[in-house]
This record gives C-alpha cells, structure tokens and sequence, in this order.
C-alpha cells in the first residue's frame, strides 16, 4: 500500500489536543494533515523526549484540571509516521500520551531533585478559573465534560446537595498533595462572575485562605484577608466541624 504524505496547512485544519509525557502537561494545537513523523519533530519541542524515543499514544480525556489532565480510554498507538492525525481520527479535546521508549531513559531525563527554598508557582482555585488559556476554559468555551449540562442549564444548582448551604461548616478537602485540609463556614453558594458554574465561598478559621470573600473587585461575601476562599462543591464536606476556638476551650478543660 502507498501512503501520500500530507503537507501541514494543505486542505486541513487546527487540531486542540492535550499533550502529556513525564514532566510535561499542555494545550497544543496541530493540523489535521500533520503526519505523526512531523507531530513527533513538533513535539521533541514542548517534551524534550528525542524523535526516535517517542512512544504516541492517543486516549480520549477523563478530566482535567489545573492540577493534572488524565488521560482515559486508550483509542489507538500513533505508530505510523506516515500517517495524518486525521487519519488516525485525532479530534479536539484528545489527549496524546508521550512516553519515552524504556523506562531507564525516563528515569535519566524526568528524575530530579526538589529544593525546598524554591518557591513553588501555585495557582488558587478561583485564580485558575478567571484564566483564559487553561484547559478548564477551553473545556468551557466548547462544552465539554461537566460543562455541556452547565451550558444547557439556566444557572441553578440542580444537582448540588442540599447541605451546602450559607451558615453551614464545611471541611474542604486538599485540591493537592501539597494542600491541607481546611475548615470554615459556608457564606456564599452559587454562579460568579469568575468562573463559569457553581462556586462555594467559604470563610476559614484561621488566616489559609486568598481573599477577603472577593475576586476581581467583586465582592461575594465579607471576612478578614486571607480568611476567604472559593472552591467547588465537589470539595466540600459538610457536618458538625469543630471551631478552633472550641477546640482551644476543650483542650484547656
């Protein structure tokens, strides 16, 4: 069988997938008459893993957040350089796995020492959420994934529970490895101006918070800064949390 080779730009268009190898996670658009011999030249670029090492495989995405972007269901190995990724089926929202061909070349490129003095690049919930060029906005913009029923809805919280409610506390579970458990009181449940769905403001504790209760000048609710956040429903647990106050009195008993 002879296979033509397409030139990039000829009759085709931009591709947005999500690109993940060992030390890297990003948005990158291709064409669809790329070939994967010229897709993996692209992506030497943006993994720093050698041509000859790349092993392509392409997932339909499970999620993706400001943390990590998670590839699911395995849809086929781009093994033939000679084909397009319109060939292969490659759509907007795929996600192509990038590994390098043996597991000692990915412990001699990707391993690392972490410096604790290095101050760490680390984004808020609500900050990642006013971003423009994330993968929570491109999810947005097209609707995919949770957003499909959001942008179909009229903006109710249909299905959040009915326990997360202002006056309630909550405990809100690490977005991170790196992230503590953190408790307060619910003032705030419903759309912003932020973010596209439901967000809950919760007035911490303690001092673990961002904000005053708001975000780009608008204010949601009021409390002391840093004693404010926004997060997601799903991140909230609601019961009798304790104050640290009343964990003070007790201890003090």
């Amino acid at each position: 069988m002879v296979v033509q080779l397409s030139n990039p730009g000829q009759g085709s268009r931009s591709i947005s997938v999500f690109v993940v190898s060992p030390s890297t996670q990003s948005e990158r658009a291709f064409p669809s008459s790329m070939t994967i011999a010229q897709l993996k030249s692209k992506l030497q670029l943006i993994t720093g893993i050698n041509t000859s090492s790349q092993r392509l495989a392409l997932h339909q995405p499970t999620s993706a957040t400001s943390y990590e972007i998670t590839e699911g269901a395995f849809i086929a190995a781009l093994n033939d350089e000679d084909r397009t990724l319109s060939d292969y089926g490659v759509k907007d929202g795929d996600v192509i796995k990038v590994n390098p061909d043996s597991e000692t070349l990915a412990s001699s490129l990707y391993t690392f020492v972490e410096d604790p003095n290095v101050k760490k690049f680390e984004l808020t919930d609500e900050e990642y959420a006013g971003r423009r060029d994330t993968v929570m906005a491109y999810k947005a913009r097209n609707k995919i994934g949770r957003f499909a029923e959001a942008a179909t809805s009229d903006g109710s919280a249909t299905s959040l529970p009915p326990d997360i409610k202002v006056g309630a506390r909550v405990k809100v579970t690490p977005a991170t490895e790196r992230d503590i458990e953190r408790i307060g009181t619910v003032k705030f449940v419903g759309s912003t101006e932020f973010a596209p769905g439901i967000w809950v403001g919760v007035h911490y504790d303690e001092p673990v918070g961002k904000n005053d209760g708001s975000v780009e000048g608008k204010q949601y609710f009021t409390c002391p800064i840093k004693y404010g956040g926004f997060v997601k429903p799903e991140r909230c647990q609601i019961g009798d949390w304790a104050s640290l106050d009343d964990e003070l009195d007790f201890e003090s008993e």
